[in-house]
């Protein structure tokens, strides 16, 4: 059981990794690629080079959206917390879509996370009985008779 979170918290970690390189480096290839596209002289290159500057764009923006999430799923995760829990599922149920790597990646957060046989790794540990402790003892003035 331990190995199947642990394998998740690593995912959540690598694509939270993943999601802040793409959000660095999406918008510089883009742009290279448009303008490569731009000078090139073919018809409809200044619309093709407007739709690859935008996509990088997007895509920068949604990688730059997703890691933070990911990084902090990741950590609650790591210290037990049940709200990372449905942070990763909802994370998970996002990754579905992305074909053919994501959806694999997302069913296996997702049967980790939904599983009841790892509910127990987010149940907060039992709090010790407090100590027993003697009833308290009858006061002197209880014991002694009263007086005339």
């Amino acid at each position: 059981m331990q190995a199947h979170i642990r394998v998740t918290i690593f995912l959540f970690v690598l694509f939270g990794a993943l999601a802040i390189v793409t959000a660095i480096v999406a918008p510089r290839l883009s742009a290279t690629a448009a303008a490569t596209l731009a000078t090139s002289g073919e018809d409809g290159a200044d619309l093709g080079a407007e739709l690859i500057a935008w996509t990088g764009r997007a895509l920068a923006i949604t990688a730059a959206i997703l890691a933070p999430p990911s990084l902090l799923c990741a950590w609650g995760l790591r210290r037990r917390r049940n709200w990372a829990r449905w942070l990763g599922i909802f994370l998970g149920a996002l990754a579905i879509v992305q074909v053919p790597v994501g959806t694999f990646l997302g069913a296996y957060v997702l049967w980790v996370l939904l599983s009841e046989r790892f509910e127990p790794w987010f149940e907060p540990p039992e709090s010790p009985a407090p100590p027993a402790t003697a009833p308290d003892a009858p006061s002197a003035s209880e014991d002694e008779p009263p007086r005339a």
